[in-house]
């Protein structure tokens, strides 16, 4: 094909072409725009909230174990704080970018709701634990006078008491399987001794039932919550997505370089378009003289 005859049909369809030409920039511009780390930004500001009211949470909870702390609000409020806010995170993040975290998500939640469900039956161990090891050594002060000296429900009764002493001091296994076997050999006193003290050793043997087990349900609690992969589920949400975030980000570098070279070649069949008319134009002009002075001949022969 001719130049002459490319210009003639780029000439006959400019209108249709300009606008395929600026339909094709804005479909590369729009594309080169799909990229955007907002959102990144914002499921990492998210977790990481997330994260820091989890860390309260357990230090809160540490407390709660060891006794320093008697009060539950506190971590009742955290943990409304972190369902309130996790709701509300994932809601206020683009339909895509929740189609892209769902699966990870969803586990996260499930898993943090399990988290608490388990905080809240620790909590109600712990309080009955606590409510008992505060009554057990009055217990004991009150049965000790009833008892005669250097009998065998005597010395069985110092063995709890001190058993009982190192359990809530040093929380060591081997103290609480003695504090367990020195209950038992006191129970089996228990029809052997005076009725009078009878109802209190009663009390004092549901207090320690009380503890021996809650301790154990309380331990059980404890590696549950531990074993928890709440960290590593929250890393999963941030991978997932970021899986997603580096394809869209060569998706849309791919593009920027469409654009770039698309708009090059643009400028290039712009200035050879305008070069091709300045030719045309400049060959019209001097047929159009030509043909002037052959009509200016013939007039003149004539």
């Amino acid at each position: 094909m001719s130049k002459r005859r490319l210009v003639s049909i780029i000439t006959r369809f400019y209108w249709l072409l300009i606008i395929i030409a600026n339909l094709l920039l804005i479909y590369f511009f729009y594309q080169s725009l799909i990229f955007d780390d907002i959102e990144l930004r914002k499921i990492s500001k998210g977790l990481n909230y997330l994260a820091g009211l989890d860390a309260k949470i357990d230090a809160h909870l540490i407390k709660k174990i060891q006794h320093l702390d008697k009060q539950y609000d506190d971590i009742v409020h955290i943990i409304q704080e972190n369902i309130t806010f996790s709701k509300s995170f994932f809601h206020n993040l683009s339909p895509i970018t929740q189609q892209v975290i769902k699966q990870s998500w969803y586990r996260y939640q499930r898993n943090l709701f399990n988290k608490y469900d388990t905080i809240d039956e620790l909590l109600t161990e712990l309080t009955a634990y606590y409510n008992s090891i505060n009554y057990f050594p009055e217990i004991i002060q009150k049965i000790k006078p009833q008892l005669t000296e250097h009998s065998q429900a005597f010395i069985h009764l110092k063995k709890i008491e001190k058993n009982f002493l190192f359990l809530i001091t040093q929380n060591n296994n081997k103290d609480y399987q003695g504090f367990l076997h020195n209950v038992v050999a006191f129970a089996q006193l228990k029809s052997q001794l005076p009725k009078q003290v009878q109802a209190d050793i009663k009390y004092l043997l549901t207090h320690a039932k009380v503890i021996i087990n809650t301790k154990k349900n309380i331990q059980k609690l404890e590696t549950s919550i531990i074993q928890m992969p709440i960290h590593q589920l929250a890393s999963k949400i941030l991978g997932s997505y970021f899986e997603y975030y580096e394809i869209q980000r060569q998706h849309t570098n791919t593009f920027r370089i469409l654009l770039f070279v698309f708009a090059i070649f643009l400028a290039l069949a712009a200035y050879w378009f305008a070069r091709a008319m300045i030719k045309n134009t400049a060959l019209l002009k001097n047929k159009n003289r030509e043909l002037n002075f052959q009509k200016f001949a013939l007039d003149q022969h004539n």
